[in-house]
């Protein structure tokens, strides 16, 4: 959008471990022809005509977003593959080069809601056949990203959605981020990940979003660190066992990772401890022994670094000291 409307934009324990470690269970993947292309962000794969399609443009990361499936037996019957922003669908009967197709997620997944109140800059907005129009900082994404071709006609106005001003196509969602540049997005007009809600809608089997096993050596991009305190609180004397978790991006645990707490204690006073390094499952665990004379009573701050591969990757939890 441009600076006409922007202002209008500024608008235990166990339950938890066993949902983490859940996530151990893998796919084992079914090797197909052709050279599959493997996405370590996402541990899924895409190849042959589906690979082909996603070629196709020069940037399909930002169009289509990583796999978050291999290609699948959809619960509509289709051959199909789910990306973070869209749906690939086969259809053997077409003409070849035109065998994969995208869903049109905007359009079904499309309801209504009153459009924002927007002035309306005719020299900044292109009327479609429909009656709807695209303007400012959407057309320019729309233009500049395939037009028609890519994203299809508008099937709805802008509108405000959750404090968000999106515009729905065929087949995408466009959001408008203009507080996003220079934090975490590098565009201001963003694709919804409409894949990944449709995979929900669909009821599709949950087991596919799993990582692929057993084919490729992903790449560790980034570390994830969970740690749980074994209780919320504890008396004088008492020992506070606390686990604690190692995955990469996609919840694979990573073997070998140095972890170290460093607890701060009600009264000021702080205390590092080694947890040693993490097994097969990406675990460790230690004890923390509790003195009240010592320690006072009040909440203990425990920060958790992970440390190995090159990387390090930190995260907090607290548990109470009680009287």
């Amino acid at each position: 959008m441009i600076k006409a409307i922007h202002p209008l934009i500024k608008l235990g324990f166990l339950t938890t471990f066993l949902l983490v470690v859940g996530a151990f269970t893998y796919q084992i993947a079914v090797p197909q022809t052709g050279s599959p292309r493997y996405f370590s962000e996402t541990g899924h794969s895409v190849e042959d005509e589906f690979l082909e399609f996603y070629q196709r443009v020069p940037n399909p990361e930002l169009l289509y977003g990583y796999p978050i499936t291999d290609q699948m037996q959809s619960e509509d019957g289709l051959i199909v593959q789910y990306f973070q922003r869209a749906r690939f669908e086969l259809h053997p009967e077409a003409e070849e080069g035109q065998r994969i197709q995208l869903t049109p997620l905007g359009t079904r997944m499309y309801q209504t809601v009153p459009p924002a109140l927007l002035a309306k800059n005719q020299a900044i907005c292109r009327t479609f056949e429909n009656g709807l129009d695209v303007c400012y900082s959407f057309l320019q994404f729309y233009e500049e990203h395939g037009g028609l071709a890519q994203f299809g006609p508008p099937i709805s106005p802008v509108e405000e959605r959750g404090s968000r001003y999106v515009q729905y196509f065929q087949y995408a969602r466009l959001e408008w981020h203009p507080d996003g540049i220079g934090v975490d997005l590098s565009q201001e007009v963003q694709i919804s990940q409409l894949g990944r809600q449709y995979f929900d809608q669909m009821g599709e089997d949950p087991v596919w979003l799993l990582p692929v096993k057993g084919i490729f050596n992903p790449e560790i991009i980034t570390l994830q660190v969970h740690a749980f305190p074994a209780q919320a609180a504890v008396s004088d004397q008492q020992i506070q066992t606390l686990y604690v978790i190692v995955q990469d991006q996609n919840l694979t645990p990573i073997q070998g990772m140095n972890v170290t707490l460093t607890m701060t204690y009600p009264t000021g006073e702080t205390n590092s401890l080694s947890l040693g390094t993490t097994n097969e499952f990406g675990y460790t665990s230690g004890d923390i022994p509790v003195g009240l004379d010592r320690d006072g009573v009040g909440l203990v701050d425990v920060e958790v670094v992970a440390n190995g591969l090159g990387m390090e990757k930190s995260t907090r939890t607290s548990f109470r000291i009680a009287p």
